[in-house]
């Protein structure tokens, strides 16, 4: 209740000192008994009907009269002049709650908490300034339109502040309305010769002959004349018109029967038979060239990172289906071929082993008296061949020289090279080094053939 004081907790005073009174509360927005199924607005009357209960005069048959008595004893009660020991006298006082202190709460309090609606915040402004200060104010703050930065209701423009003339203005360019003209100016009924508007006299030149229907096949020729479009009358040679290509006897020879691209370059000057950009960017071209007089060449080659190769193909068809390709200096600087290449000989070393060579056709014997290389396998390859010229061998006189030891027969050779248990025997395939008891140990070629 409102009207009478009760206990409240120190929170709750707490709480409602921080809030002003009469914050907004929730009103009623209509009114219905529980027997009612309506709610009713305005002023609504409830009786014991609508909300389901008897009336005042009801009476029940089963019940005592309504004077009848009972004594304390009857209904189990204490006598009414009892007393209670751990009571407090009904004359007792509460002191009323505080910010720091539970108590009863006071009506003022009560008053104060039914003016504020459920869930209420407490909000407050700490400071005010127009958008034109700097610092914010408190305490009464009043705004100015120049605190805002804005201009006051009465204020007013010039002209010039929203670009326009001032009231009295005038132009010099304009005429008075009071105005007249003098003699110097023309009637009204003034006539013009075309020299007057510079205009060409009615017997000029010539001029555009009658217009035509527009149609693409006819063109104004500077001869002012209208010319159907012909190769003829256009500077232009006809659709059947020829050329000679090169390789054609005759002029009217077609591009697709010219035998050979004709050029020519003297001395040391190239010119490109085909040039062409592809892959985006590498390159590749025909020159022929020369590096002086009768030193002619001719270059295929290709062109970016030294990594773009050149082949040489067959197909099957019409270039339906690729056969074979010679690779002539892949991205390596390799050249490969996909079959058999015959020369009449080969220089430089060859890698591999040959396939159905099983030995030389024929050795030849050597009879120059001069010594020669002894030719062995390299340690770390096998099929390299390899001499020091400390180990020599003369087939003419059948002397095998170590460094500077030079014997001149074989039985020094043995003496100096510390084999008298071996002996040397020239035969048909080299030199045969035995053991005492003949068995050949190993035989040398003789050099130069191997």
């Amino acid at each position: 209740m409102a009207v009478q004081n009760g206990i409240m907790s120190a929170a709750d005073k707490a709480k409602l000192d921080s809030l002003s009174g009469g914050l907004g509360g929730g009103a009623v927005s209509g009114v219905k008994g529980d027997a009612e199924s309506v709610y009713r607005t305005g002023d609504v009357n409830l009786t014991a009907a609508n909300i389901g209960a008897a009336a005042a005069d009801h009476t029940h048959s089963q019940y005592a009269a309504s004077n009848h008595t009972h004594t304390a004893a009857d209904v189990g009660a204490a006598a009414s002049n009892h007393t209670h020991s751990d009571y407090a006298l009904s004359s007792h006082s509460h002191d009323a709650a505080t910010t720091v202190t539970g108590g009863f709460m006071s009506k003022d309090d009560k008053i104060k908490l039914n003016g504020i609606a459920a869930g209420a915040q407490v909000n407050s402004v700490t400071g005010v300034k127009g958008n034109a200060e700097s610092s914010y104010r408190t305490g009464n703050v009043n705004l100015t339109p120049a605190n805002i930065g804005a201009a006051a209701s009465n204020h007013t423009h010039t002209a010039a502040d929203v670009g326009a003339a001032a009231s009295n203005h005038t132009h010099s360019d304009y005429a008075l309305s009071s105005h007249n003209h003098d003699t110097s100016y023309a009637a009204k009924s003034h006539t013009h010769t075309a020299a007057d508007v510079g205009a060409a006299a009615a017997s000029h030149g010539n001029h555009v002959p009658t217009t035509q229907t527009a149609n693409n096949a006819i063109f104004l020729r500077n001869d002012n004349t209208w010319q159907t479009v012909t190769p003829a009358n256009i500077g232009a040679a006809a659709s059947s018109h020829t050329h000679s290509y090169a390789g054609s006897a005759s002029a009217g020879g077609a591009a697709t029967t010219a035998l050979k691209t004709q050029n020519s370059a003297s001395g040391s000057n190239a010119i490109d038979l085909v040039y062409a950009q592809v892959a985006d960017n590498d390159y590749i071209r025909i020159r022929a060239g020369g590096t002086a007089s009768n030193a002619g060449y001719l270059e295929i080659s290709t062109a970016d990172d030294a990594a773009e190769p050149i082949y040489f193909r067959q197909y099957t068809g019409v270039f339906s289906t690729l056969k074979r390709t010679a690779t002539i200096l892949d991205a390596s600087g390799n050249t490969s071929f996909p079959g058999t290449v015959t020369a009449a000989s080969f220089s430089g070393n060859l890698a591999g082993n040959a396939a159905t060579a099983t030995k030389f056709a024929s050795v030849e014997a050597a009879t120059t008296n001069v010594f020669r290389n002894v030719w062995f396998s390299d340690n770390t390859d096998d099929n390299k061949r390899v001499y020091d010229t400390d180990f020599q061998y003369n087939p003419s006189t059948n002397v095998l020289k170590l460094g500077s030891i030079t014997p001149t027969d074989v039985s020094a050779t043995r003496t100096n090279l510390g084999l008298n248990s071996l002996t040397l025997e020239e035969t048909s395939s080299g030199i045969a080094v035995k053991s005492s008891d003949g068995t050949t140990l190993f035989t040398l070629p003789f050099a130069g053939y191997y």
